[in-house]
């Protein structure tokens, strides 16, 4: 399992994070989507090379790569892992004080129920000795470029275009889902806000479903 979020620099607050099958690119937009949601839109961020962040090819960009361009964040790209000094230290913290508490967890459900917990007790409860013996939370506070659910939902909004089969259903990112009756060999729009899909013809949303992963 992987677990992706996000760390404030200054403060090490954790604003989200959430544990995954594999290091998709939507598994990021979801961590993304939610963390901006709760912090705010930061003017820069830090992150590593792999390909969920940037493209492989010096021509074109990746989904992230547009994405932080449009919501005006500066990407700052590590090339060595000293770089990335602060948040190797809160995945090794991870590894020793959480992961030992859900070695025996039969689901990915199981773990991050428990993840929500030992996190809000990370940023809201434990007091490091590093920060004199203050909590995270009372270091952090949130950007002064904050949108509402409605304006990130517009700035995040994640589309792909699909075909639905004649069974009536579409892939998406390994995933089947079905498609209501009336749309069969038609290409329609899949609108991705957080871990939600908005299935989309015509301008018109005929369809909702919860976005899933194998």
């Amino acid at each position: 399992m992987y677990l992706i979020a996000t760390l404030d620099d200054h403060s090490r607050f954790v604003p989200a994070g959430e544990w995954f099958g594999s290091q998709h690119k939507a598994h990021v937009f979801i961590v993304w989507y939610y963390s901006l949601l709760l912090a705010g839109i930061p003017d820069k961020m830090l992150q590593d090379r792999g390909s969920q962040y940037k493209a492989r090819s010096k021509i074109g960009e990746a989904d992230y790569e547009y994405y932080a361009v449009k919501l005006g964040i500066s990407l700052i790209f590590a090339k060595r892992a000293q770089t990335k000094g602060k948040i190797e230290r809160f995945w090794k913290f991870v590894q020793s004080d959480f992961v030992p508490s859900v070695l025996s967890a039969e689901s990915k459900e199981e773990v991050n129920e428990k993840w929500k917990i030992w996190l809000h007790w990370y940023n809201y409860e434990y007091k490091s000795e590093y920060f004199g013996n203050v909590t995270h939370a009372s270091r952090w506070y949130s950007s002064k470029r904050k949108p509402s659910k409605e304006e990130l939902d517009d700035m995040l909004t994640v589309w792909e275009r699909r075909r639905v089969t004649v069974f009536n259903t579409i892939s998406l990112y390994g995933v089947w889902y079905k498609v209501p009756p009336g749309y069969m060999k038609c290409r329609i729009w899949i609108k991705i806000v957080g871990n939600i899909l908005y299935f989309q013809s015509m301008d018109k949303i005929f369809h909702m479903s919860k976005l899933r992963f194998k």
